[in-house]
C-alpha cells in the first residue's frame, strides 16, 4: 500500500506548469559544453609531423573522424553520442538516456589517448599518421563532454519529483515492502 506524504503550499497545483523543464544552471551548463565544442572546432587538433608543427584542426578531424572506425579508432563515435545527450538535455522522460550518452561520449573520447595513429583522407584511399601529441582542440572536445555530464547530473540532482509521484497535491511514496 501507498502512504501519502504532504506536499508543500508552493509546490501543489498543475507541475507542468509550475516546474521548468530545465533548471537555469543546467542550461548555463549545456550552452557551456556547446560553446566549448565550437571552440574545439576551430582549435589545433592533433600534432602529426612535429617538423612542420604540422596540426590537424578540430573541424577537419571532426569531417573525416569516422575513418577512425575502419581502423579501430573509436573516438569519433563521442560526437554523436554528445549531439544526442544535448537533444535529450532538460527533458525529464529522457534524462537518464541524456546521462548514458554523456558519460558514454566522455569514455570514448578518452580513448584516444591510447591511439597511436589517426587516418588522413586522400583522393581515393586514406593512410595512418602517427598522433605526436593531442593539441588544445581535443582537450576543449573533452572538457566539452565532461561538462554536458556535469549538466545532466546536475539537471538530476536538482530535479523535482515527476508528475506521476504527485497525486491529488500529495507526494505518493512507493511502499517497498510489497
Amino acid at each position: 500500500m501507498r502512504e501519502a506524504v504532504p506536499v508543500p503550499k508552493h509546490l501543489q497545483g498543475d507541475v507542468r506548469t509550475e516546474w521548468p523543464q530545465v533548471s537555469r544552471r543546467s542550461h548555463i551548463l549545456r550552452v557551456f559544453s556547446l560553446a566549448l565544442f565550437v571552440l574545439s572546432l576551430e582549435s589545433n587538433g592533433v600534432l602529426t609531423n612535429p617538423i612542420e608543427s604540422d596540426f590537424s584542426s578540430g573541424a577537419s578531424l571532426l569531417l573525416i573522424g569516422w575513418l577512425g572506425l575502419v581502423v579501430g579508432v573509436f573516438a569519433w563515435l563521442a560526437n554523436p553520442l554528445l549531439l544526442l545527450a544535448w537533444l535529450t538535455m532538460g527533458r525529464r522522460d529522457a534524462l537518464v538516456l541524456s546521462g548514458l550518452c554523456s558519460f558514454h561520449a566522455l569514455v570514448l573520447a578518452l580513448t584516444l589517448l591510447i591511439s597511436d595513429t589517426i587516418p588522413e583522407a586522400t583522393e581515393m584511399d586514406y593512410h595512418l599518421l602517427e598522433i605526436v601529441s593531442l593539441g588544445q582542440a581535443y582537450w576543449l572536445w573533452l572538457s566539452s563532454m565532461l561538462v554536458a555530464l556535469l549538466a545532466v547530473i546536475w539537471e538530476g540532482v536538482s530535479s523535482p519529483p515527476r508528475a506521476s509521484m504527485i497525486q491529488d497535491g500529495e507526494r505518493v511514496v512507493p511502499d517497498c515492502n510489497q
